[in-house]
Protein backbone atom coordinates (compact mmCIF):
# COMPACT_ATOMS: atom_id res chain seq x y z
CA UNK A 1 0.00 0.00 0.00
CA UNK A 2 0.92 3.45 -1.04
CA UNK A 3 2.09 6.04 1.43
CA UNK A 4 -0.68 8.51 -0.21
CA UNK A 5 -3.55 5.99 0.64
CA UNK A 6 -2.11 5.69 4.67
CA UNK A 7 -2.27 9.44 4.62
CA UNK A 8 -5.73 9.48 3.73
CA UNK A 9 -6.82 6.77 5.82
CA UNK A 10 -5.20 9.21 8.63
CA UNK A 11 -6.86 11.91 7.42
CA UNK A 12 -10.68 9.83 7.80
CA UNK A 13 -9.59 8.76 11.06
CA UNK A 14 -8.58 12.13 12.41
CA UNK A 15 -12.04 13.64 11.19
CA UNK A 16 -13.78 10.76 12.51
CA UNK A 17 -12.19 11.11 15.94
CA UNK A 18 -12.48 14.94 15.90
CA UNK A 19 -16.15 14.59 14.90
CA UNK A 20 -16.86 11.45 17.58
CA UNK A 21 -15.38 13.53 20.46
CA UNK A 22 -17.54 16.66 19.43
CA UNK A 23 -20.81 14.20 19.83
CA UNK A 24 -19.69 12.51 23.15
CA UNK A 25 -19.03 16.03 24.24
CA UNK A 26 -22.75 17.09 23.89
CA UNK A 27 -24.44 14.26 24.38
CA UNK A 28 -22.73 13.90 27.78
CA UNK A 29 -23.05 17.65 28.82
CA UNK A 30 -24.49 17.83 32.11
CA UNK A 31 -24.28 14.27 32.71
CA UNK A 32 -19.78 14.37 33.11
CA UNK A 33 -17.73 17.11 34.66
CA UNK A 34 -15.62 17.96 32.25
CA UNK A 35 -12.63 17.25 34.05
CA UNK A 36 -13.87 13.37 33.79
CA UNK A 37 -14.37 14.11 29.98
CA UNK A 38 -10.95 15.16 29.98
CA UNK A 39 -9.36 12.66 31.61
CA UNK A 40 -11.32 9.73 29.90
CA UNK A 41 -10.39 11.49 26.28
CA UNK A 42 -6.15 11.47 27.37
CA UNK A 43 -6.95 7.92 29.25
CA UNK A 44 -8.34 6.78 25.33
CA UNK A 45 -5.49 8.37 23.38
CA UNK A 46 -3.07 6.62 25.35
CA UNK A 47 -4.39 3.35 25.48
CA UNK A 48 -4.63 3.72 21.43
CA UNK A 49 -1.23 5.10 20.98
CA UNK A 50 1.01 2.83 23.23
CA UNK A 51 1.28 -0.23 21.55
CA UNK A 52 3.11 1.97 18.89
CA UNK A 53 5.24 3.76 21.02
CA UNK A 54 6.22 1.16 23.94
CA UNK A 55 9.17 -0.16 22.21
CA UNK A 56 10.89 3.12 21.97
CA UNK A 57 9.64 4.24 25.46
CA UNK A 58 10.78 0.95 27.00
CA UNK A 59 14.56 1.63 24.95
CA UNK A 60 15.29 5.03 25.88
CA UNK A 61 13.39 5.02 29.78
CA UNK A 62 16.78 5.89 31.36
CA UNK A 63 16.95 9.01 28.75
CA UNK A 64 13.54 10.11 29.23
CA UNK A 65 13.68 9.44 33.48
CA UNK A 66 16.87 11.94 33.40
CA UNK A 67 15.27 14.41 31.40
CA UNK A 68 11.72 13.85 32.55
CA UNK A 69 11.07 17.73 33.47
CA UNK A 70 12.32 19.17 30.07
CA UNK A 71 9.79 16.58 28.76
CA UNK A 72 7.04 17.78 30.30
CA UNK A 73 7.68 20.98 29.28
CA UNK A 74 9.24 22.22 32.49
CA UNK A 75 10.16 24.85 33.00
CA UNK A 76 7.82 27.09 30.09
Amino acid sequence: MSVRYWAVIGMLITALAWAGNALIARASAGMLPPISLSFWRWTLALLLLLPFTIKGLWRYRQLLLDNWLRVAGWPP
